[in-house]
């Protein structure tokens, strides 16, 4: 059972503490997440690429290496296509 208090108050911490960090957690509703991310460029870099390497590993394991490689190209898409509108003001 996630207590959902401690994770806030986890997440809270570490933004106080200064300290660089990637933290994530599903919230109550199952079907939103709370993210939150704080560091400079090269910590959040190598934080971002050992991510990234779990989710292909485990997406190459179930459904193989084209399927993984599938799903880093769409995540780079997705995350392109939101940096994109930012700069556009949405």
């Amino acid at each position: 059972m996630i207590d959902y208090k401690k994770a806030e108050q986890a997440y809270e911490l570490l933004k106080q503490s200064n300290v660089p960090f990637m933290v994530a957690f599903e919230n109550e509703d199952g079907e939103s997440a709370s993210v939150g991310v704080s560091g400079n460029y090269s910590v959040l870099r190598g934080c971002l690429i050992q991510l990234i390497t779990q989710i292909a590993n485990e997406v190459r394991e179930k459904s193989g290496k084209e399927a993984a490689l599938e799903e880093l190209r769409n995540t780079f898409m997705l995350a392109g296509a939101m940096l994109f509108k930012k700069s556009q003001g949405g």
